[in-house]
């Protein structure tokens, strides 16, 4: 035990020291290891300040109002860092010294990879050395250094997947579960995607620990063995309940099942499989020499390891067929190999193994050795890395010979210098591949140019500095400008217009706004852009991208100032009813309550129906519920409100004279090979909001369009683009290739635009309608004052409560300007009612006639029934351990 305890003092000692020289070069160059671009900077930074405010405020991060109308951070960031463990570490902490601690917090997470590799080689009978050397190998893997500064809770999975697979060891050798439960537990609230692929892992593992476990192979053996495990699985899952399954409702509920079903073609050619395969093992994943140059001899030795032989061959062909390994990897780009860590450990394990069983003296492990030796230099040379080529060939090199020799020498000092030069070998090659990364990345961060680069699975992405984190986090102009708003008495939104404003800003200055950008972003937030109100812009996923000129949605979402923190901002915005009321702020008059009660009230399935072009006027003038509880109120038939007049239409449209069009009576056929131009002339109106509005059917490659607006007065071009990357027809994973064939171009107030123009790429459309309206605003601040004065009137706010009275003349529906969720429930003078959406988006909830005390309370979706299964699973842990001592 003694001795353990010092071979594993050596090995956290060479990994603290070891990354600890890497990692200085960063700081000496006044870096963080944080890229400079990518997720980390447009979203884990804003996550965490988010997270840190909530947990300081109120303890429980249930409902935020900074992001996305308001949205379940417990449900919603379960996926990023709600359960993860080195992230409670950090909110101990000022929120600030977050960029500084991702350092320390990589060398703490790499010191416990190789502690659990160390740990689980040792328990599975591999002699100190050697597992030392193999903790090493896969601590040192270019993977993780890559995903620290890019996206850091990916590299996760490899600090728990050994400690899950030592558990894994301690059950089926001791009968000792306490292990195994607790990191299936951990992995499980640290992210249940990760989980997913450490499941399969652990599958994989305890198929093959079964071959070699049990003497005697039958049906009933081999379920027995794997039922008893996985009860204890189910145990450690069932405990991170009240986690995990608000996160998986969560990605039910979000934009996953919406996403486009990319078929990646794929055609077998066996030269250049191998050649990929090693790509993507040694330059994606900068695996260690180890694994590579001792596969031939574990082959060489079939006969002698036959279940390690079909084991490995297993792993190989996964890697090596790409819809295999995309699996694996939960469905991921195979080049991204998000399942690194499991294919890592796993050979890692069965190489050293080898290592150890084989004789080192007969002549095939010298053959197995010298020819993978000479396979994995060839390697190298064909594809180098980006520094210190023949450093690390040479390395290799002498792990080999001393492999080779080290089985005739006896006991002595020659044999542990040739020990400690073996161990040297595999830190040196380590410590090679993260420096040659972080050498790369300070070239890229300084603006110089490199001749070879690292080639991972993200590229390169320069680091980021404290001037870039205090310009995007602690933007002094942007908080000096937030802190002089006059405060609401009731809620409201901003809008800040910057540089240095993107999509999650509002969570790291703590301002409610509209904008979002994270994968598990409710879905009917972006189907109300995309689908409801057809909004332009892209189709693609992740994004609430906001209402851009839409004066009728920021009064209902009660936004009441844009501000410009760095500038006196322009004389007047491209919305109604803003007045500018000092340089660089202008405050919205007609920002609606938070709270208010509709009369007039329609069926949601009217709303869909109507006209893009002026269905923000509707929302405005009516509250669009669901049918069963819209018949309660009788609704009217919908007309055209009077506010807005057609001044365009496709029939007096031209067309660019190379495009082919066909007049039809479901609309015009147009077809060009270049890009071609619709030109639509706009009659004399009144100042108000411009809309062009279109429905086409598009008959192209992917159903795909790209379509530029534009009038003679508006300043630039709006986009509009579907089912296309950068003007090709292209189709990603992160497209919506289902939204509505429809798009709305808002150009905000204009009074006298008299054409729209829109340029499509080159294709064939279909289009159906084309429609220009002017929207004059009439009537619309009469229509604010009645909604003022059936205002909810607050009484409490937070972030999981809000509470206040209201009082109308006749029953209506009580319009909630946030995102319907089901977590709310509603209390009607004290007596629980429904909520349902409004507008497809928003919630309402029924009023009778009267004055009425409204309760609104917040519980994130799944946690109570997480609660409940999480104590079933700790009671059955107990009666199994209760029942064990007993027997």
């Amino acid at each position: 035990m003694k001795s353990t305890w010092k071979w594993m003092l050596l090995l956290i000692g060479t990994i603290i020291l070891v990354s600890g020289i890497v990692f200085y070069r960063v700081i000496e160059e006044g870096f963080y290891f944080i890229a400079n671009g990518g997720d980390f900077r447009a979203q884990y930074i804003h996550y965490f300040n988010l997270f840190h405010e909530l947990v300081r405020e109120s303890g429980l991060p249930f409902w935020s109002w900074d992001y996305a109308l308001g949205g379940s951070f417990w449900n919603d960031f379960g996926y990023y860092m709600l359960g993860d463990i080195f992230i409670w570490i950090l909110l101990f902490f000022p929120k600030g010294w977050f960029p500084d601690l991702i350092i320390p917090m990589s060398i703490l997470k790499l010191t416990l990879m190789g502690t659990g590799v160390f740990l689980l080689l040792k328990k599975v009978n591999i002699k100190p050395l050697l597992a030392v050397i193999g903790a090493i190998s896969y601590t040192f893997a270019g993977y993780h250094f890559e995903f620290f500064y890019t996206h850091y809770f990916f590299v996760n999975l490899a600090v728990f997947l050994p400690f899950i697979l030592l558990g894994f060891e301690r059950f089926i050798q001791q009968k000792k579960a306490g292990l195994f439960v607790l990191f299936i537990f951990l992995a499980s609230i640290g992210n249940f995607y990760f989980m997913f692929i450490a499941s399969l892992g652990l599958g994989f593992y305890a198929l093959y620990r079964y071959v070699t476990w049990t003497e005697t192979k039958s049906v009933k053996g081999f379920f027995t063995f794997h039922l008893h495990w996985f009860l204890y699985y189910l145990i450690g899952l069932g405990l991170s309940m009240p986690i995990f399954l608000p996160s998986l409702l969560s990605l039910m509920n979000s934009n996953a099942p919406y996403r486009a079903d990319v078929e990646q073609p794929y055609a077998f050619d066996f030269s250049e499989t191998l050649i990929d395969s090693f790509n993507l093992l040694s330059l994606n994943g900068g695996i260690s020499f180890l694994v590579l140059i001792l596969l031939p001899v574990l082959f060489l030795h079939y006969k002698k390891c036959k279940p390690e032989v079909v084991f490995t061959l297993l792993l190989l062909l996964i890697i090596a067929f790409p819809p295999a390994l995309e699996a694996v990897g939960g469905f991921s780009a195979y080049e991204e190999f998000r399942s690194y860590p499991v294919f890592h450990l796993l050979l890692t394990m069965t190489t050293i193994r080898v290592l150890q069983r084989m004789d080192r003296k007969e002549t095939k492990t010298i053959i197995g050795i010298v020819f993978g030796t000479a396979v994995l230099t060839a390697g190298y040379l064909n594809a180098p890395p980006a520094h210190g080529l023949w450093v690390m060939i040479g390395l290799v090199a002498l792990f080999a010979v001393i492999v080779m020799i080290y089985p005739y020498m006896k006991e002595g000092g020659w044999k542990y210098a040739l020990q400690a030069a073996m161990l040297a070998s595999v830190v040196g090659f380590g410590a090679m591949t993260a420096n040659s990364l972080v050498t790369d990345l300070l070239i890229v961060s300084k603006g110089e140019e490199t001749e070879t680069a690292h080639e991972g699975a993200w590229g390169l992405i320069s680091l980021m500095d404290e001037e870039d984190y205090r310009t995007l986090f602690h933007h002094s102009d942007i908080k000096e400008s937030l802190a002089s708003l006059e405060e609401s008495d009731s809620f409201s939104r901003i809008q800040v217009e910057s540089p240095y404003i993107s999509h999650n800003s509002s969570m790291t200055y703590g301002y409610s706004s509209n904008l979002a950008y994270q994968t598990l972003l409710p879905w009917d937030v972006q189907r109300f852009e995309l689908d409801v109100m057809a909004f332009s812009g892209g189709r693609n996923l992740n994004l609430n991208k906001g209402y851009l000129n839409y004066s009728y949605l920021d009064s209902l979402m009660a936004n009441q100032y844009i501000v410009y923190p760095e500038s006196e901002g322009p004389d007047n915005v491209n919305r109604y009813g803003y007045e500018k009321v000092r340089p660089g702020v202008f405050e919205n008059e007609n920002a609606l309550p938070f709270g208010f009660v509709y009369h007039d009230v329609q069926s949601i399935d009217q709303l869909l129906d109507a006209p893009y072009g002026y269905r923000d006027r509707l929302m405005f003038e009516k509250a669009f519920i669901p049918t069963e509880k819209a018949d309660e109120f009788d609704p009217s038939p919908l007309e055209q409100p009077g506010s807005v007049s057609v001044v365009g239409e496709l029939d007096e449209a031209s067309v660019s004279a190379h495009a082919e069009v066909e007049k039809r009576d479901d609309g015009w056929y147009i077809s060009s090979e270049d890009t071609f131009t619709i030109t639509i002339p706009i009659d004399d109106h009144e100042r108000g909001q411009l809309i062009a509005s279109m429905d086409y059917e598009p008959y192209t490659p992917t159903d795909g369009i790209t379509l530029h607006a534009s009038t003679d007065q508006y300043d630039g071009s709006l986009i509009y683009q579907k089912n296309m990357s950068r003007y090709s027809y292209q189709i990603s994973q992160y497209h919506y290739t289902g939204t509505v064939d429809a798009v709305n171009f808002n150009f905000g107030i204009d009074e006298s635009a008299s054409q729209v123009t829109m340029n499509i790429q080159p294709g064939e459309f279909l289009i159906q309608d084309l429609k220009v309206y002017v929207d004059d605003f009439s009537n619309m601040e009469n229509i604010v004052e009645e909604r003022e004065e059936r205002a909810l009137m607050i009484e409490e706010f937070s972030n999981n409560k809000v509470k206040g009275t209201v009082e109308t003349s006749e029953q209506g529906v009580l319009f909630l300007s946030m995102p319907f969720h089901e977590g709310w429930s509603a209390k009607l003078n004290g007596e629980e009612v429904d909520l349902y959406k409004v507008h497809s988006l928003y919630t309402g909830l029924t009023v009778p006639e009267g004055a009425h005390t409204v309760e609104l309370s917040f519980t994130p979706t799944g946690l109570m029934p997480g609660v409940g299964i999480a104590s079933a699973a700790l009671i059955l842990f107990i009666t199994l351990r209760i029942y064990r001592r007993k027997k």
